[in-house]
Order: structure tokens, then sequence, then C-alpha cells
């Protein structure tokens, strides 16, 4: 099904910042130039010329915690006549929402590679198969944790750091080799995307490209048909792993909010919007986009169970007041 089939079944845009507790809210990072983000952090994708266009200057540690990002200046270029990484968005889910450049793209990789959970097929890998050419060698990369934990426990990072190093290894050989290697991403790759964790460790040894695709959350309210932001509104966009005080504070601003990892953390959210008074304002949106969709509004959902791939989309329905 794709994004937008159900419109009107339910429901401002302004720029904002990152925050420091992991959340997130909707505006670019930095001063954008000509070719991509200007000094700060941040990464452009594809600047015309295949490569990625970067800022001056190092890179920082990611305020909210997670995996450790790169130490290596970005300016730092070796390699740059080998082959080639492709972080390809496939959008958030329907095989249709996929762009026509991230298509090109899998028909001219040597390499695909893609991520799972361990006895588990790759969603992304699921969403672009028909597009994939016959004969091209595939990469499975097998999270070592099955469950979202929040990036605060030093287990989980640790060893979600190790497996990203191990990955980068592995696919740096086929770069080395000269091959065109794309990593499939649910989504867009640098929202909330594993292969931004690839692009960190070998953005400065290799040629890059980063292909946006369609987010998870526009592709939930598309299908929901709920107009999220307008106006001066700053749309605000919480992960599922914070804590419950941490996510009541940020409900209580009674901005526009997508809260996103829901999984095993749908009791703790749902606490977190009777709280903070937003219940009522809440729809539950699971695999939006996918042929087995299923939307509602939170209070009508008597149980909580989710799966990683649903979303709470919180907002006032000013277009009814």
């Amino acid at each position: 099904m794709s994004g937008g089939s159900n419109g009107g079944r339910i429901g401002g845009g302004g720029n904002g910042d990152t925050s420091t507790d992991g959340s997130s809210t909707s505006g670019a990072i930095g001063n954008r130039g000509s070719n991509g983000v200007g000094s700060g952090s941040g990464v452009d994708g594809s600047n015309g010329g295949g490569s990625s266009a970067i800022g001056g200057g190092g890179r920082g540690n990611h305020s909210g915690g997670g995996p450790k990002l790169s130490t290596a200046p970005l300016d730092v270029a070796t390699h740059r006549d080998q082959g080639l990484l492709i972080g390809v968005g496939v959008g958030p889910g329907d095989p249709e929402l996929m762009t026509l450049k991230a298509v090109r793209a899998l028909e001219n990789a040597d390499v695909v590679a893609h991520f799972a959970k361990a006895g588990n097929p790759s969603n992304a890998r699921a969403t672009a198969a028909r597009y994939l050419k016959p004969g091209t060698r595939e990469i499975q990369l097998l999270y070592p944790v099955t469950t979202e934990h929040p990036t605060s426990e030093a287990a989980y990072r640790t060893a979600i750091d190790r497996f990203f190093d191990d990955s980068a290894a592995q696919l740096a050989h086929d770069l080395e080799a000269g091959r065109t290697v794309a990593v499939l991403s649910e989504g867009d790759p640098l929202f909330f995307g594993s292969y931004m964790h690839i692009h960190i460790r070998l953005m400065s040894r290799f040629r890059t490209e980063v292909i946006p695709g369609v987010t998870a959350m526009s592709g939930c309210w598309s299908a929901a048909g709920l107009p999220i932001v307008q106006g001066d509104d700053v749309l605000t966009v919480l992960p599922g792993t914070l804590g419950q005080e941490t996510l009541i504070q940020r409900l209580q601003k009674n901005e526009p909010t997508v809260i996103m990892k829901l999984g095993r953390n749908l009791p703790k959210v749902r606490r977190a919007l009777i709280e903070s008074g937003r219940l009522e304002q809440a729809i539950y949106v699971e695999r939006g986009t996918m042929h087995n969709e299923r939307l509602m509004p939170l209070p009508e959902k008597t149980d909580d169970s989710a799966p990683y791939f649903a979303i709470v989309l919180v907002t006032n329905r000013w277009w009814q007041t």
C-alpha cells in the first residue's frame, strides 16, 4: 500500500535544533553552503559529482550518546581512486516509493549490503528486492542485538560499536578492490539509519554518495492523511528508548511530535502520553505504507504489543479548532 492511500482518515513546519537528550527537531545543522554543509557538523549527500560534500573541521561527539563517531578529520580523503560506497535510502516500505536514483544505483552496484537481525529477513532488502539485478553479490550484516536499548547502556554501545567496526572493515575489502558497494537503508540513510555508522567509518578513505529516501515518519503521516506541521510549528522527533520522565518533559511542550523506535517501549510511551495529557492526540501507525499497514488512534489500541516498525504521531487538530 503506497503512502497516502488512506488519506483523510485522521492531525503544524519550522526549523529546529538537535537536542542533547537524543531527541531531534526538524531543520538542518550548520550553515548550508552550495555543495553541502558549511562549517559545523553534518553531512550532505550527492553534490552532483557522486561524492559526498563535507563541511570543514573535525567531528565532535554525538550529543545524545550512541555508537561512536569516526575520529578522522572530515576533510581527510585517501584512496579516492578506489571503490564507491553508496548509502541507498529505500523509503518506508512500499517499493514504489523508492526513488529513480536509488533504483539506478542498485542496477549499477557490484555488491549490495543490507542489515538484518539474526534469524530474520532484511526489511530493506524486501523493499528493494524487485530492483536487484540477477547475479549481484549480496552481503548480509547481522546485528548483534535484537532489541533497541538506550544508547547510554555501556554493554549495548560496546556491542554495536564492534559490529559497525567489523561491518565497515568487511565492506572496505570490496571498496579497496575498486567495486561499487550499495548499502540499503530503510527510510533515509542519515536519519536514524544504520548506514550512517558505516559512512562515518569509511568516508575519509573512499568516495561516498548518499541517496536520500522517504522517511518512515513521512510515509506514516501520509498514510494516515495527518497534517503534522504548519506555519511556525516546530516538529520534535523522539526515540521511544528515552526514559519516561524525559519523554514526559518533551511531550509537555505541546509541539507536533513523532515517537519512533516503539517495539517494547510502547507501554512507557503510552504512560508518558497520559502524564503529559496528550494521549487523545496520538495516532498509532504500524508498518506504514507496507501491505500489512495498520493505523488507529492510540487510545483505541488495547494491547501494548508493537513491532519495531511502528510510530506514534502526536499533534493537535489545528484545522478542527
